[in-house]
């Protein structure tokens, strides 16, 4: 059977489309499928960079926030200490008193069944209360002298919307009892006793500290 020049023409085309086929089968379709894979790991990549990105973003920012709040981290462990050491807060409290020209008469912790005279040596039980100590304090003065030792008090530690401010510790006045100074001349000395309470970020456990007038 001789084949005529369609017939070698339609054999070409068919062969071509063929080819074209097996081409597309076995070197197409399989780079088509690696391509696929490759977007796939190019996009699970991209995620992980973004996250880490954000991470590295959060880290940055966790460390700005941090240097800018070391100030008032210090102020805050001042304010609040992990462990109240009772000798030095009678220390800054007859200062306080001193410099508001106030006289210090006496000062009890509670449950501690001692007090400390301003102007004698006593040793004292700092109570077990977790995150506390209850104190009561009298000091005897004018008027506006006891009003200066309220203020200067309230102002060892100072707040406001960016920062903390800490010249002392933390102390929670509650209750206030004002009477003529029973031992003094002049009718115009009151003596104050106060209820006032410092924290600490721990409880303290039951250990004898000196308490220096």
């Amino acid at each position: 059977m001789k084949l005529t020049a369609r017939d070698r023409a339609l054999l070409g085309v068919v062969a071509a489309i063929a080819l074209c086929a097996a081409f597309y089968v076995l070197v197409i379709t399989p780079e088509r499928h690696t391509a696929a894979r490759l977007q796939t790991k190019i996009a699970a990549a991209r995620t992980t960079l973004a996250r880490a990105q954000r991470r590295e973003a959060e880290g940055r920012a966790a460390e700005v926030a941090l240097k800018a709040s070391q100030a008032d981290w210090g102020a805050t462990q001042r304010a609040v200490p992990k462990v109240a050491d009772i000798p030095a807060l009678l220390r800054v409290l007859t200062r306080s008193a001193q410099a508001a020209h106030v006289s210090m008469r006496s000062i009890g912790l509670s449950g501690a069944g001692a007090s400390a005279s301003s102007s004698s040596t006593a040793t004292a039980t700092s109570p077990s209360v977790a995150g506390a100590t209850t104190m009561s304090l009298t000091f005897q003065g004018g008027y506006q002298a006891l009003n200066r030792l309220v203020d200067r008090l309230d102002a060892f530690v100072t707040t406001s919307r960016r920062s903390i401010g800490s010249n002392g510790p933390l102390i929670g006045i509650a209750n206030v009892s004002v009477t003529p100074a029973p031992s003094s001349s002049h009718s115009s000395t009151l003596s104050v006793q106060l209820t006032a309470t410092i924290y600490q970020r721990s409880p303290v456990s039951a250990t004898p500290t000196g308490v220096p007038g």
